[in-house]
C-alpha cells in the first residue's frame, strides 16, 4: 500500500468506472473541495471578527455563514 501513487489510484478508478460515473465522482469531489474552501475561509473570517469585534461576532457571523459562494467571500475579503 505504501507504494501506491495518486496516478495509480486514478488509473484503477478509470478502469473500474464508466465515463458517466467518473464525471459524477469528479463533480462531487469538486463540490466537496469548494465547500471545504468556503468553510475554511468562513472560519478564518470568524477568527478575524472575534479578534477585531468581539462583542458583535454572533450577528456578523450569522450573515457571513449565509454566503455559499467562494467568489463572494474572496471578492469581499479585506473590506471593512
Amino acid at each position: 500500500m505504501d507504494t501506491i501513487t495518486a496516478e495509480t489510484i486514478k488509473e484503477i478508478a478509470e478502469q473500474a468506472l464508466s465515463e458517466k460515473e467518473g464525471e459524477f465522482i469528479m463533480t462531487l469531489a469538486d463540490k466537496l473541495r469548494k465547500e471545504g474552501e468556503i468553510r475554511g475561509l468562513t472560519e478564518a473570517i470568524e477568527l478575524g471578527m472575534v479578534l477585531r469585534f468581539p462583542g458583535q461576532i454572533a450577528v456578523v457571523m450569522a450573515e457571513v455563514k449565509k454566503i455559499n459562494s467562494l467568489d463572494v467571500l474572496i471578492k469581499n475579503q479585506g473590506r471593512h
